[in-house]
Parts: C-alpha cells; sequence; structure tokens
C-alpha cells in the first residue's frame, strides 16, 4: 500500500464521524486500504447526503461484519433528529437521486442508512 492510499484513507476519515473505540476506527481504515474503489464514492457521498438531509446532521462510518456468512459492508449512517418516517422518506430520496447510480461501483461494501438521534 502506497503513501497516496494512506493520505486518501486518512481524507476520508477526517470526513465523517468515527467510532469512540479506537480499534474500530482502525478496522475501518485497514477496510478502505483493501477497498479503494469506495474513495471516490466516499468522498462524494457527504455532499449529496447534506444536499438531502441537512447540515443539522451527524455522518458516521461503522463496519458490519459477520464471521459466520463470511462479509463485511461499510455503513454511512446519518444520524438526525428527524423522526423514522422523515428519515426513511429522505433516505429513499437520496438512493433514488444519487446512491442508485453508485450501487454498482460500491460493489457490494457500502449501504447507506438513517437513523434518529
Amino acid at each position: 500500500m502506497g503513501i497516496f492510499v494512506n493520505e486518501q484513507v486518512d481524507e476520508i476519515i477526517s470526513m465523517y464521524d468515527m467510532p469512540e473505540d479506537s480499534s474500530k476506527t482502525e478496522n475501518i481504515r485497514k477496510f478502505l486500504e483493501v477497498h479503494e474503489h469506495l474513495f471516490p464514492i466516499l468522498e462524494e457521498a457527504k455532499e449529496k447526503i447534506i444536499s438531502v438531509f441537512g447540515s443539522a446532521i451527524r455522518i458516521n462510518l461503522e463496519l458490519f461484519h459477520d464471521v459466520e456468512e463470511g462479509w463485511e459492508q461499510l455503513y454511512v449512517i446519518i444520524k438526525s433528529s428527524y423522526n423514522v418516517q422523515k428519515i426513511v422518506e429522505l433516505e429513499n430520496r437520496l438512493v433514488e437521486e444519487w446512491f442508485l447510480d453508485k450501487m454498482k461501483d460500491t460493489q457490494g461494501y457500502l449501504n447507506i442508512s438513517g437513523e434518529p438521534i
């Protein structure tokens, strides 16, 4: 892995709220190092999310994995004070306006979800 990849991972991590547990942040870092194809999507995602949800939100990265099933997926979690119905409405809008076009590029390694604070 080159210095350029490290710099890109650092840039992406600085764009999002990360888990308080440093080992979880390190796992996200390692995941991103392996899945460089997610860089452009994650770089674009924050701006797109804010354009739909507004700026009064927190945007977290969380890594989910199932050892028994053998999969890992990075989630962009949009945390807002909206009620669940409004979050679902905005999440659907984000998917229709932007994420649907990016899903193939994620190769199944990235998803987006909203949740109330």
